[in-house]
């Protein structure tokens, strides 16, 4: 009796302790997953990080006659994108206005007419 007890709880030692092993190797296949995850992140932050913005991509030509490179100033070029920029914005701005205006319109529109609506009836009753 007493053998069957310790052999019984020796198999159950050895299946925790195999169970426990198990949830260690899985836990620490999921740190290397993450930790895989993790530094492909960095990469590809890391190499957005390391080209170039798109206005300067876009400053340098290729000239095909004399295939020299003629350089643009990118101060130049960063003032016409803010030129243009500024522009956009005055244009949104205006247009915004142009529909608060025609809004503000359509109600006055709405309320004279519920207004002579309203004088009429009361000459009428």
């Amino acid at each position: 009796m007493m053998r069957f007890r310790a052999r019984t709880f020796m198999e159950l030692e050895r299946k925790a302790m195999k169970r426990k092993f198990e949830e260690k190797q899985k836990q620490e296949h999921e740190d290397f997953l993450k930790k895989q995850a993790d530094e492909r992140k960095i990469n590809q932050l890391d190499e957005t990080l390391d080209r170039k913005p798109i206005y300067e991509l876009k400053t340098t030509q290729k000239d095909t006659r004399k295939g020299k490179q003629e350089k643009i100033d990118p101060d130049l070029k960063r003032k016409e994108n803010d030129e243009l920029m500024k522009k956009q914005a005055e244009d949104m701005t205006q247009f915004r206005r142009k529909q608060e205006d025609e809004k503000k319109r359509v109600k006055q529109d709405l309320l004279n007419k519920k207004q002579v609506e309203e004088l009429k009836r009361k000459q009428e009753g």
